[in-house]
Order: structure tokens, then sequence, then C-alpha cells
């Protein structure tokens, strides 16, 4: 081969080498989930609602409406939360960033070792998630609460607020008669709601909605954790100030944690409340390093057709 057709192909080269070499790289790894404890002093709350919030929310948080129920260690923030199963056909669960809060210490283990993870907080019982749930079956007062709630307005033509959870319990799979409990309350009515009717906690009637993690399959502490859920909460638009109250609580006892991840707080324009799938689906790790293959073999092709023969 002739120097210059040496020089003639060399773009062409150079392009199958870059985009080899991209191909070949392994995708990056994910971030490992890291939690954060937060002070149980007078910003905590605050500290949680900025937490909570995704960027560009659309939610304006009143100034001093924040109200926390919790020790210092009781809640916290995350970061990369990504839990893949290495049992087959568990799902991975990924949330936004976002808060924990619990019925005992957010600096969990990020493995499933103890088999009685528990904690006393001392904070007592929460009257409103008790009215919630009186007549459950196998529920009783609540213990241990932890609270955050906050007074925010919204743009007009907003009827929702929405966020993702995943809600997990050292009590599943071995106590179904303790229903720790979750609720999501916006102007005083609990979204947390399954479409049957169900609300998030940990019994009998709700087990279904668990993951079993009592191999360590998640790779954290609690036994059982939903799938990631999506939960929305109608606006009472008769009011131009509203609220949002978020509770979890031990029931029965003060044995045994639970906790909730929640993350992503976004106004809306929904009609219709309650839980269910997020409406987004995640992009996958490797999906922009596919992207830029793709991408590098379009350049390559559109030079190859503009090279004389």
């Amino acid at each position: 081969m002739t120097r210059n057709s040496v020089e003639k192909y060399m773009p062409r080269i150079r392009g199958t080498l870059i985009v080899g070499a991209l191909l070949a790289l392994p995708a990056m790894p994910a971030h490992a989930l890291s939690i954060s404890t937060v002070d149980g002093n007078a910003d905590a709350g605050l500290s949680l609602v900025n937490a909570l919030l995704a960027p560009s929310s659309g939610i304006t948080v009143q100034g001093g409406s924040t109200s926390f129920i919790g020790t210092s260690t009781q809640s916290g923030t995350f970061t990369d939360f990504s839990l893949p199963s290495s049992d087959p056909g568990e799902p991975t669960l990924n949330l936004p960033d976002g808060i924990l809060l619990t019925t005992g210490v957010a600096d969990i283990p990020l493995s499933n070792t103890d088999t009685g993870f528990s904690n006393e907080t001392g904070t007592g019982s929460n009257t409103q998630l008790d009215a919630e749930f009186n007549g459950t079956p196998n529920y009783s007062d609540s213990n241990d609460q932890n609270v955050l709630s906050f007074s925010f307005t919204v743009d007009p033509g907003i009827t929702s607020v929405s966020a993702e959870l995943v809600f997990g319990s050292e009590e599943f799979s071995e106590f179904p008669s303790f229903t720790d409990a979750f609720a999501f309350f916006v102007d005083g009515t609990n979204f947390a709601v399954f479409p049957g009717g169900e609300r998030i906690l940990q019994s009998s009637g709700t087990q279904d909605e668990f993951n079993d993690n009592e191999d360590n399959s998640y790779g954290i502490e609690y036994d059982g954790l939903t799938d990631v859920l999506g939960v929305t909460g109608l606006l009472d638009l008769n009011v131009s100030v509203h609220t949002l109250t978020l509770i979890i609580a031990d029931e029965g006892d003060t044995s045994l944690d639970s906790g909730v991840f929640l993350g992503g707080l976004t106004a809306g324009t929904e009609d219709d409340g309650g839980l269910g799938t997020p409406s987004e689906v995640p992009v996958p790790a490797a999906f922009p390093l596919l992207f830029t293959g793709l991408l590098g073999f379009g350049i390559l092709k559109s030079r190859r057709k503009q090279m004389p023969a």
C-alpha cells in the first residue's frame, strides 16, 4: 500500500479505532447507596424537605412551616439508590435522591446480616396515623413515630404532588401480624393507598407487595422491600396553601425496624391519586455508552459516503 493510499484511508481507520475503543469500554459501575443521618435539631425538618424535593419541583415551601418528630439518628438523606437483586426475576430498585424515615435508625447496614434489626426511639405514638388505620386487621396503637410535615404553595393549574418510594421492614416475613405503617397525607388525606384500597403496611394482607430479602439478595438490612412505587396526592383546590405530612411508625410494639425511602417530590396535574408504578422508567446505566457507540458509527458512515472512491 502506497503512502497516498494510507493517507486516503486514515480517517476511516481512525474512526473505526475510536468506535471500537468506545465499545470495548465496560459500562460504568453504579454508585453505591449512601445514607447520611440528619440530626434531630431545629433544622432537621428543613434539611429533609430540601432533600425530598426534585429539582425544579414546582413546590414552594412556606417559611417556618416545617415540623419534624424524630431522634438525632432516626431520619436521613440518601443518594444513588440502586439496588439490584442477586435472585433472578426480582426487580432492580431505583429511586431518585431523597430521604429515609424510619421507626428506628437511618444509618442501616448495607447488608442483611442481622435477623432482628431493632432500635427503640421513644418518640411515641401518632394519633393521625392511628385514626387512619383504625379498624385495619391486627393494627393497634403506633410507636416510634417519625414524622415530617410542611406547608407549601404551587402555581395555578397544579392539581397534585407525586414522589417515588420503597418501603422496607425487618418484620417481614416472620411477623405478619405486626402492621408497621406509612402514610402520605396531602391536605389531610392519605394517598399511600393501592387501587384495591390496601395501605402501605407490613402485614399478612400486603406482604404480596414485598420482595424477600431474608437471603441478603438486595444488600440492605430490611428483610422485605416493596417494588418501587409511585405515590400521587391530590391537592385540595379549595385552599391556596397545602400541607404534606409523612408518617411512619411501629405498630403494637417498639421492636424490629421499618423504613421508607422517598424521593423526587414534584408538582403535577394528575387527577387520580394513590399508589402505582412510577410513570418514568430509569435509563439503564449502559445506555449513554451505547448511544455514544451508535453515534460514532453514524459519523463513520457519513464520512464514508462523503469520501471519493
